[in-house]
């Protein structure tokens, strides 16, 4: 029986040795101590690091982009999780194909930017190295379009691209990698914001008014055949305050029968929020959530004052005006 036992043991090692989905992330790092927290999409692992050491394992199917945290939850490494053993330690992560290949173009990107801020480095000589930085770019995410390279590459550089710019990347991509659930969400995303350019379709809503026993509905206002600007804004935001005076001149101008305003504000004080908006003769709804509103979500607001002129087929006819701008474009719409 002990035989048997042994026996068994040894084939359930080969099993697992040869899991071609099974990775193993070792982490030792001089600043890490307590726990530390594994992101994978939505999927958190913690562990308890023992030195500065700390392991984790288990299956995955395909890449995934993902992070280490601290435990105040800091993030401090973004990898990729794909099948093997992978190694971080304070010079960086190595050890499966894809981490191992942007470390290599980490190191020619780090190279080139030493260089670039040498002080010895000429002006003309600082011209020239930054010239060759796209291109080292475009060539290795060229170079890489039917493995998980291209995508790793794209979330890195995407921050700085247009919406455009990132569908084209996507474009480019081999059939599999576009079926990548990262690609794929990310271009759903995109698709929804491309409706949140001019000439996009509005995404309506509704959100109560000061005090919270009326809602109001975007499209109803649409409905009634008038042109909407829809403002996000808070009490707080100095330049959103600036614009007040050009919206009070467009509304004084406009509002009415044809043209409404309706403040969305991310504040999250309610008092402030009413006693800011007593100077705004217009329409004012709020969930008090600040950024992490659903609607401005919706509206993909990153910065404030942000603000869409919807006319009233619901299409987006104008985008982030400021000062007299605004009554301008109202000016252009309504006669």
């Amino acid at each position: 029986m002990k035989k048997t036992l042994l026996a068994l043991s040894a084939i359930f090692a080969m099993v697992a040795c040869s899991n071609p989905n099974a990775y193993t992330i070792k982490c030792q790092r001089s600043d890490v101590e307590g726990s530390v927290i594994l992101a994978i999409d939505t999927t958190e692992t913690v562990v308890m690091s023992e030195n500065g050491a700390v392991e984790f394992e288990g299956e995955i199917t395909e890449p995934h982009i993902a992070l280490l945290l601290n435990a105040d939850r800091q993030p401090f490494m973004r990898f990729v999780v794909e099948p093997g053993e992978i190694v971080i330690t304070d010079e960086g992560c190595t050890g499966t194909p894809t981490n191992e290949a942007m470390g290599r173009l980490n190191k020619q990107l780090m190279e080139l930017m030493t260089r670039f801020y040498d002080d010895k480095a000429t002006e003309e000589e600082r011209m020239a190295i930054q010239s060759q930085l796209r291109p080292l770019i475009d060539s290795t995410f060229n170079a890489n379009l039917d493995n998980f390279m291209c995508i790793a590459l794209l979330n890195d550089i995407m921050s700085e691209m247009t919406m455009s710019e990132i569908s084209e990347r996507i474009e480019k991509m081999s059939s599999a990698m576009q079926e990548h659930p990262y690609i794929k969400a990310l271009s759903e995303q995109l698709e929804m914001l491309s409706s949140l350019e001019v000439g996009g379709e509005y995404v309506d809503f509704e959100a109560a008014t000061f005090d919270n026993k009326i809602t109001v509905k975007l499209s109803d206002l649409l409905a009634e055949g008038k042109y909407v600007m829809l403002d996000f804004w808070a009490s707080w935001c100095g330049p959103c305050m600036r614009e007040v005076p050009y919206l009070q001149a467009t509304y004084k101008q406009y509002g009415g029968e044809k043209f409404e305003i309706l403040g969305f504000s991310l504040d999250q004080d309610a008092e402030a929020w009413k006693k800011a908006a007593k100077e705004m003769p217009w329409l004012h709804v709020s969930d008090l959530v600040g950024f992490g509103s659903p609607v401005a979500v919706l509206y993909n607001v990153q910065s404030i004052p942000t603000n869409f002129l919807i006319a009233p087929d619901g299409t987006i006819v104008e985008k982030n005006l400021r000062g007299e701008a605004v009554e301008q474009a109202v000016a252009k719409y309504i006669k």
